[in-house]
């Protein structure tokens, strides 16, 4: 975020007990205003594969008072991740609102972002959300059994015995469909 910057250390001198303890609020101060990881955001935007976002963690004064988040926080053209892997692919779109993880690689990847070819490291930046890519993931803890892909009413889920599709309508465009089963039943269960 942008607000609560500055060129001072954020330290207590009144914790300074010894020398070690100043060292390593300095340590802690240094981590905190460079060292991005990873944070919960929000899609303000998405278009082509590329999000802006906006922290959903707030900061507060030196007063403990909270520091809003305004537009002036928006990070811009991130990336959204794409799986890919052996011809396989998964691409997440994402829609206003949405929420899950910035996350901060390492090093500038600038060549490699512009060439997807081994590349020499950009600048001397370090972990930075400007290298970052977001991961769509909701922080909830409802338990869904198995594996599910879902959009509105429209759901796959992977059970360890089952598939079921659920839809309004199921298009199946293909040379030759088999069915191998024991029983098919159309209609539901003893269907014709």
């Amino acid at each position: 975020m942008t607000k609560f910057q500055s060129n001072y250390p954020n330290m207590n001198p009144g914790a300074w007990q010894t020398g070690y303890n100043a060292f390593i609020q300095m340590i802690e101060s240094y981590i905190q205003k460079y060292l991005c990881t990873a944070q919960p955001m929000q899609v303000v935007n998405y278009k082509d594969g590329v999000v802006a976002l906006k922290p959903v963690i707030g900061m507060k004064t030196a007063n403990n008072e909270d520091i809003p988040i305004t537009d002036n926080d928006i990070i811009y053209n991130i990336p959204v991740i794409k799986i890919k892997a052996n011809g396989w692919n998964v691409d997440f779109s994402c829609s206003e609102g949405d929420f899950g993880l910035l996350i901060a690689n390492k090093y500038d990847i600038t060549n490699y972002k512009n060439n997807h070819t081994i590349e020499a490291v950009y600048s001397p930046r370090m972990y930075s959300f400007s290298d970052g890519f977001f991961l769509p993931m909701d922080f909830n803890t409802s338990n869904e059994e198995g594996f599910k892909i879902s959009k509105g009413e429209t759901s796959l889920q992977l059970t360890e015995n089952s598939v079921t599709l659920t839809a309004t309508t199921v298009n199946i465009s293909s040379t030759t469909a088999n069915i191998t089963a024991d029983s098919v039943n159309l209609g539901g269960e003893g269907g014709q």
